[in-house]
């Protein structure tokens, strides 16, 4: 088999304007861009205000507040009507339950009648007039270490025995209290009435000579002798007697309170 060798190839003439071949050494670079300068935005001036717009805008704020404080005042008007409403709500409804409440029944027992038999309440007793009240009277010792001292309710006085309600003597033992030309005497407890001093005297069943210890606040009751009332032109009394202070040359001081009795026809 023949080979045929290669034809050398042909020297094309220069056209016109064309260039020679450049011989090729490889990728061609990348030519980078450049950044593109950022741009300001433009400022919009402001719209200039028109004259003579200020007033009415100013007229409708005023409004505005006007209207909503309005609606406060009547939005706190109606909450306290509605709460004045409940109140007499809740008084209504407490009226008619009371008014429905059940009355209890009343007993069909008759109450019992007192009996005819009962004892009457007393009936009031004497009044009686006061004349002197805690009156004091100073009755000194007597002059011989056994000696009575005499004492007179009716007049305040001491030392005569004519007339006299009781006395004093330490002739046996300590000193005492004889109460002697009385009709009727009796201990008692400090400020008694002058109706309890009658009471007590009227219940005593003794009209013996009542002799009492002279101490701090012994307190007796006497009833005058009515025949030497009468001989003397004296009501009859009662006397509430305290002794109030002792000395210590046994001088006794009283306080002596005295009423007049009421006489029975």
């Amino acid at each position: 088999m023949t080979t045929k060798a290669p034809e050398p190839a042909k020297d094309a003439g220069p056209g016109t304007g064309s260039l020679p071949a450049q011989p090729s050494t490889g990728a061609t670079p990348a030519v980078a861009a450049p950044a593109p300068t950022p741009v300001a935005p433009k400022k919009t001036a402001p719209k200039p205000v028109k004259r003579g717009t200020e007033g009415p805008l100013v007229i409708l704020c005023v409004l505005a507040v006007l209207v909503a404080l309005g609606a406060t005042g009547i939005a706190v008007y109606a909450l306290d009507q509605a709460r004045e409403a409940t109140s007499r709500a809740n008084e209504a409804r407490d009226i008619a339950g009371r008014a429905v409440a059940p009355v209890p029944a009343r007993p069909t027992t008759p109450p019992a009648r007192p009996s005819a038999s009962a004892t009457p309440s007393p009936s009031r007793g004497p009044v009686f007039t006061p004349e002197v009240a805690r009156q004091p009277l100073r009755v000194p010792p007597g002059d011989s270490p056994c000696a009575s001292v005499y004492v007179n309710v009716d007049n305040m006085s001491f030392g005569t025995a004519t007339g006299h309600d009781f006395y004093l003597t330490n002739c046996v033992g300590p000193l005492s209290v004889h109460v002697d030309r009385t009709s009727g005497a009796v201990p008692t407890a400090n400020n008694p009435t002058p109706e309890v001093c009658s009471a007590q005297i009227t219940a005593q069943t003794s009209t013996a000579e009542l002799v009492l210890p002279v101490v701090n606040g012994l307190t007796f009751c006497l009833l005058t002798n009515k025949a030497d009332a009468v001989a003397q032109n004296n009501p009859q009394r009662i006397a509430i007697v305290e002794v109030t202070d002792i000395a210590a040359d046994n001088t006794v001081t009283l306080a002596v309170s005295t009423y007049r009795v009421p006489t029975t026809s």
